[in-house]
């Protein structure tokens, strides 16, 4: 999953305050990508929440790349 992302819409916030929210977000994806770790690897793979999980860990993938554009130039 991947959304368009307009640099103006980020322009205007000061850096300071962009680094330190980009920060934050990603501490609390990396802490919902390690719970979905923990449970990933404690269900079986024919588990019907396999498929949850996954997709849980694919979306904080997304939002991780989102935070990276945040901060790139």
């Amino acid at each position: 999953m991947s959304f368009p992302l307009e640099q103006a819409a980020v322009d205007h916030l000061p850096v300071s305050k962009l680094d330190a929210i980009s920060h934050a977000v990603n501490n609390l994806l990396c802490v919902i990508n390690a719970n979905a770790d923990i449970l990933f690897d404690q269900l079986d793979a024919t588990h019907n929440a396999t498929r949850s999980v996954t997709q849980i860990k694919k979306a904080t993938k997304s939002a991780a790349d989102l935070i990276r554009l945040l901060k790139t130039p």
